[in-house]
Order: C-alpha cells, then sequence, then structure tokens
C-alpha cells in the first residue's frame, strides 16, 4: 500500500466506522481473477464485496485514494446510492442513464446478492469484452443495477468530491469524501498537488516525497548509464535495503523534527495497552525513530515506556540526545531503574508495575509499520488470553522428542494457535495479562542459563503457564532495520554461536517442558 494511503486515507476511513460503529475490511488479496481493465491494478477485486451480502444490511464501497472528512454522515438508507460521473459524458457512451462513478457507493443487502450473482456469471465468461471499455469495472456496475431495474439514489457531490473534474473542489471543507481520482495516491506515486488544501501535514511530506524521487534518479542512472559489471554489483549487492533505510531514516528524522502528532490515547483503555521496549548507550541516538513509528500508530497505545538502566545512563535525562526527550511531549514515557536486566529491562519492569494490562513488547533497532499495534490487538480481541505475535516461527521437534536447532524453525505461512508458536519481540509481540508465569521474575535464573535470549525465557514461562501463542502473517516480511544499529546485536552472537539452542535446551531441562509439545 501506498504512504499516502496508510498515513491519511485508511485513518480517516477507520475513524469514520468507529464514530457511526461501521465495520471496515480491507481488501487486499486478489480471488475472482477477472481479467484487468487497462491501466488497472486490482480494481476488479472490489465485486469481492458484493458476497457479504448475507453478512451486511448495507455495504459502502470506496476506492483507496478517498480521504473521509469529519463531517461524512452517516449512511442513508438505499438499494444502491452514488454519485454520478464527471459531465455525464458516459452516461451517452454507454446508454446508461445516471452513470455513476465507482469510487464510491453503497447498497443494500438484497443489491449485493443480485450483483454478487452478476459477477459468478462474469466469472463463468459472459460479457467477454467487459474489461476493455473505458472504467470497465464502475459501467459494468452500472450496468447490472439498470439491467436489474435496482432503484439508484443519486448522491451530491459532497459525497465524492473529485479533486481536478469536480466544481467542489474548492470547496472541499463541505465535501464528506475527497476523491484523489487519477492523482496515483493509492498506487504508490504519493503526489498531492500543492493547490489542494486539505488538512494533511503537507509541509513533511513533500520533503520526504522529493527525497524519493532522489533515490528513483538514482537507481535510473545505476540501471541504464553504468558498465554492465558495476550493474551486477549494484542489483546484487544490498543496496536495496540500504536505500530503503535511508529513505525511512530521513522521513522519520523529518517527521521527528517537525511533528506534533500525539501519539497515544488521551482516554484510557479500561486494560491500558503498553508498548515497552528497551536501549542502550550504543544505540541511544537512534532509539527514537523506532519510537517515532510508534507514535504514528492507527491503533494508539495508552502508553509508551522506554525503560533504561541507570548503571547504562549514570547521569539520566543529561545522558540521552535531545531528539528522543522531545518525544515525551508526545506521549512517551522514558524510566530509569536500578538493576540492568539488560533485554529483558523492556518486559520485566513495566509486567511487574502493570500486572493487570496488555503489554507489547517492540525491538529499539527496527522501523516498524503503522498498523503493528492495529493488527496485534485486533487478534488479541479475537483470542484473549492467548500471547498474539505478527512474526512467530514453529517450534520442531526431532525423532527423539528433543529440540530440533533454532535455525531449522519456519515462519508461519498461516495463522496459528498452539503451544509451538515461538513469538519473537523484534516482530512485536503482545503479552495479555496472566499469561506469563510467575518464575518469569526469577532474575538469578534466567540471567544464569538464558542470559541473552530473553525471547527464548518469555517462551517458556508462557508453555509452563500453560498459555498458547497465536502467529498472524499479515506482515510477512522484515522489518527494516535502522542504520547503524548492529554492531552490537543479540542474534549476532546467538546465531553465529548457536547460543540459542544452548540456552533454550537448558530452560526446556530445569522446567521439564518438553511434555508440553507432546
Amino acid at each position: 500500500m501506498s504512504y499516502c494511503f496508510e498515513k491519511y486515507f485508511r485513518p480517516s476511513v477507520l475513524k469514520y466506522c468507529e464514530k457511526y460503529n461501521y465495520d471496515y475490511e480491507l481488501i487486499t488479496e486478489p480471488i475472482l481473477n477477472l481479467p484487468l481493465e487497462k491501466g488497472e491494478k486490482g480494481a476488479n477485486e472490489r465485486m469481492q464485496l458484493f458476497s457479504r451480502y448475507d453478512k451486511y444490511d448495507f455495504i459502502m464501497h470506496l476506492d483507496i485514494d478517498i480521504f473521509v472528512t469529519e463531517k461524512a454522515p452517516a449512511l442513508v438508507p438505499a438499494e444502491f446510492a452514488a454519485v454520478l460521473e464527471k459531465k455525464n459524458k458516459l452516461n451517452k457512451r454507454y446508454n446508461i442513464p445516471d452513470y455513476t462513478n465507482g469510487g464510491m457507493y453503497y447498497f443494500s443487502s438484497k443489491t449485493a446478492q443480485i450483483l454478487w450473482e452478476e459477477t459468478q456469471r462474469l466469472q463463468k465468461g459472459e460479457f467477454k469484452e467487459w474489461h476493455k471499455v473505458l472504467h470497465g469495472n464502475q459501467t459494468i456496475v452500472n450496468y447490472w443495477v439498470q439491467k436489474n431495474k435496482i432503484p439508484k439514489t443519486i448522491l451530491n457531490r459532497r459525497w465524492n468530491t473529485m479533486k481536478g473534474v469536480s466544481p467542489w473542489e474548492k470547496r472541499w471543507e463541505e465535501s464528506f469524501f475527497i476523491h484523489y481520482a487519477g492523482h496515483g495516491v493509492g498506487q504508490g506515486k504519493d503526489s498531492f498537488s500543492k493547490d489542494f488544501s486539505v488538512p494533511l501535514n503537507l509541509k513533511v511530506f513533500l520533503k520526504v516525497k522529493n527525497i524519493r524521487y532522489f533515490f528513483k534518479v538514482i537507481k535510473r542512472i545505476i540501471k541504464n548509464k553504468l558498465p554492465k559489471p558495476i550493474r551486477q554489483f549494484f542489483k546484487y549487492s544490498s543496496i536495496g535495503s540500504l536505500r530503503r533505510s535511508s529513505f525511512l531514516e530521513t522521513r522519520y528524522m523529518l517527521l521527528n523534527k517537525f511533528s506534533k502528532n500525539y501519539g497515544i490515547r488521551r482516554e484510557k483503555r479500561r486494560v491500558p495497552l503498553i508498548v515497552s521496549l528497551t536501549s542502550f548507550p550504543e544505540r541511544i541516538k537512534k532509539v527514537y525513530l523506532a519510537i517515532e513509528t510508534i507514535l504514528r500508530q492507527t491503533e494508539k497505545p495508552d502508553y509508551i515506556y522506554l525503560c533504561l538502566a541507570k548503571e547504562e545512563f549514570p547521569n539520566q535525562r543529561k545522558d540521552l540526545p535531545k531528539k528522543l526527550l522531545d518525544l515525551e511531549k508526545r506521549g512517551l514515557t522514558i524510566k530509569f531503574y536500578d538493576k540492568n536486566l539488560k533485554s529483558y529491562n523492556k518486559l520485566i519492569h513495566t509486567l511487574k508495575e502493570n500486572p493487570k494490562a496488555n503489554i507489547i513488547i517492540i525491538d529499539d533497532d527496527n522501523f516498524y509499520p503503522n498498523t503493528l499495534i492495529e493488527n496485534l490487538y485486533k487478534l488479541h480481541k479475537k483470542s484473549p488470553k492467548e500471547i498474539i505475535c505478527l512474526r512467530g516461527k514453529k517450534v520442531l521437534l526431532d525423532g527423539k522428542n528433543q529440540l530440533s536447532s533454532y535455525d531449522d524453525f519456519k515462519f508461519f505461512l498461516k495463522e496459528e494457535e498452539s503451544f509451538f508458536v515461538f513469538p519473537r519481540g523484534v516482530g512485536g509481540v503482545l503479552y495479555p495479562p496472566n499469561s506469563l508465569h510467575q518464575e518469569i521474575f526469577n532474575e538469578e535464573v534466567f540471567l544464569d542459563i538464558c542470559p541473552i535470549a530473553d525471547d527464548i525465557w518469555f517462551y517458556a514461562m508462557a508453555l509452563l503457564n500453560n498459555t498458547k501463542s497465536k502467529s498472524d502473517v499479515t506482515w510477512k516480511k522484515d522489518y527494516p532495520l535502522i542504520s547503524k544499529t548492529q554492531k552490537i546485536a543479540l542474534w549476532r552472537t546467538n546465531v553465529s554461536q548457536g547460543l540459542n539452542d544452548i540456552q533454550m535446551k537448558k530452560v526446556f531441562d530445569k522446567y521439564h517442558l518438553y511434555q508440553k509439545l507432546k
């Protein structure tokens, strides 16, 4: 999805749905396999909505390049409601009275059932040339509405104000749904026009857009101008990941400098949702970037705690960079503790102080997607007693019912809930109240047998407490690393020297956990 969609459009839709208690679905998986219109990548998949006729009384479709304003009202019951297409040019071309735009429309369950039956006939091969006409998807829907004599309610332009083609564009303050049709902001081009003053933080966005364009130019030069041997080097080296990391770092550096966005909820939940992390001197200058991504989540936490050891920061706040301290104005809480539990600082202190809270742990060296907390919390609501993770691995046993090597553990390809799910802190893990055994606080033991593998200790304490873990596959890629944070990294030591296997065996042997995996 594009930057604009994640940053502006989707949050505006979620806010609208929350206001009127509507469900929200984002279609990401193509299942219809219909022929594509020229220039379209997945517009046909909007027809999946028709299959929900037995689930909802009314269904609204919105393109991903639509911004919903705070003035948008609740839906008025109608069999089919939409806004007329620009200047009615397409009405004459296709001989469809009241030809409507397909960016935003809503319909009843009865209409949805009719349109779903038509879609199924389309899949079987009827109307073979439909996708070759201009705006084929919305044209075929208009045709079906006319064919089946479905009553059509024509909405005014407030419901679909189209930038560049609508007389309403100069009166956007009165609009309900602002549609950036043809501007590419939904497909990844991210090009807001300067002359259209929607209430967005364009000052920062335009700076970021220029930086992204710079990298595109460099990539084009590498691809077309350099000799083949050099192009091959750039193709197979890590230049791609470095470029991405550099862009993200510049983006969040600018957001940190200019943004006043408050990153936590002002009205707290009954059961608090806390994000907790730790850091150390070698990374403290960059940790603000990871926290910046958490301050910009679609689902805001109640608190964000950065847990630091006084041993590593003897002067406490005087040892911290200004960019980090500035985040306190936007919701961050920085805490200092006498005991230095190293990587365990991220959870142990927060859990001890907040035993009845939902706690999400993250690492300090990653850029996180702005839907991280939303995805974790959504799964938590479905399985409130289970530990939730987005980057879980499957624990494997050998023929003797002993643990296989940690390196052999596989990522899940589908949603899984069992004792075999091993949550990895790097992907974000949500621990609900009472999900971990009280033995988790036994510092003497974990610092002795599992000193640099907190994920293993937390997993063992879940097994000891008979708590299952649930893994999702919403985010299948590794989160981008923040540059210059890997000089000291536990995963390097644990993987290169096989210490994960050694520490996991010690913990399993001490607490007789093999029987939990039978």
